[in-house]
């Protein structure tokens, strides 16, 4: 945030200059990272420090995210099978064929049937397949790079003041989706994810065919008619993994395998930092409390949820911590 006037009326303060708002920052960064019981001098630079604190969140660095919604279609030769739905936080994403397209013939394409290199969040793309071709099944995936925030604390074994890095990092990821078409009979296309409300996963099967699709899961026979579709929670417990086959007519057979994941990092560990003793080198501008030197730094187990909240506080601080990197801090002083 850049806008100090706003920052002020979040942080109930009558206003914040810049050197407030960077003696605010790091007093709200010190308390947290340190467990220092340190005020900010100024009054508003205090209300800025204590809204930071309180506003502040036990957050894991976040991954790229992009999926496929359906990841799996399905339907007949001489259609444009899907729409298959791209979600991401991505500026673009790369749209790679099936590895096959050139001698199946099938492309990926938008609705209007052009050919398909990129997209974009919220865009659609379609398996266009040969009115020709004989019964089959493709694969497209997608891929992105995005920049990820992280960041890193650096504590000591003394009691030299802790080191917080916040920057970014570029992170790939890639999802895929699958098409299964047929001239007759049924022709069925079958998903797997994840439902946190449910503590399970979803299985979802559509039929694009003319005939009914009969599978087994788990013991259970389930028929899906012509046209339509089906989602079967299996409930599971967190971290548990999972390995289903989906068996159908004429030898098919579907695996999904996994482990529910759904819970958020903990914040487990409180307040207490760990150290190592490895060495690490000095950062150009580093000082520590009462002049003494960084001699041994180290990163640690905490490092992740000391970091996310670092990041947090610098989001809704602007940054201005910077200003203070290379004296003494402005406005702050601290009780021993």
């Amino acid at each position: 945030m850049n806008d100090l006037a706003a920052l002020a009326a979040r942080a109930g303060a009558a206003g914040l200059s810049e050197q407030d708002a960077a003696a605010g920052t790091q007093v709200a960064i010190w308390r947290y990272s340190d467990g220092a019981d340190v005020d900010a001098v100024d009054p508003e630079a205090e209300k800025l420090a204590d809204y930071l604190e309180r506003s502040a969140q036990n957050l894991a660095e976040p991954d790229a995210s992009l999926t496929l919604d359906p990841p799996a279609v399905s339907g007949h030769p001489g259609e444009r099978l899907g729409p298959v739905t791209v979600h991401t936080d991505a500026d673009s994403v790369t749209v790679i064929p099936p590895a096959d397209a050139a001698t199946s013939g099938v492309r990926v394409v938008d609705q209007d049937g052009r050919a398909v290199t990129s997209v974009v969040d919220g865009g659609k793309v379609f398996f266009e397949v040969p009115g020709k071709a004989l019964d089959g099944s493709a694969a497209l995936s997608v891929q992105a790079s995005t920049s990820v925030p992280v960041g890193r604390a650096f504590t000591s074994d003394s009691r030299s003041q802790t080191q917080i890095l916040a920057g970014s990092s570029e992170s790939t990821v890639s999802a895929t989706a699958t098409a299964n078409w047929a001239a007759t009979g049924p022709v069925p296309a079958l998903s797997a994810r994840k439902n946190c409300a449910k503590n399970g996963v979803d299985i979802t099967a559509a039929n694009k065919g003319d005939e009914a699709f009969t599978f087994q899961l788990m013991g259970f026979e389930h028929t899906i008619a012509a046209g339509e579709s089906r989602t079967v929670t299996i409930p599971l417990q967190e971290d548990q993994p999972y390995d289903f086959t989906i068996l159908g007519p004429n030898g098919f057979g579907q695996r999904f395998a996994g482990v529910l994941d759904c819970a958020t990092q903990s914040s487990a560990g409180g307040d207490e930092v760990q150290t190592l003793s490895e060495p690490s080198p000095a950062l150009a501008g580093d000082t520590s409390a009462d002049g003494v030197n960084l001699a041994e730094t180290g990163s640690s187990d905490a490092t992740p949820v000391i970091a996310g909240i670092a990041i947090v506080l610098l989001a809704i601080g602007g940054g201005v911590v910077l200003l203070v990197g290379k004296k003494e801090p402005h406005g702050a002083d601290t009780r021993k």
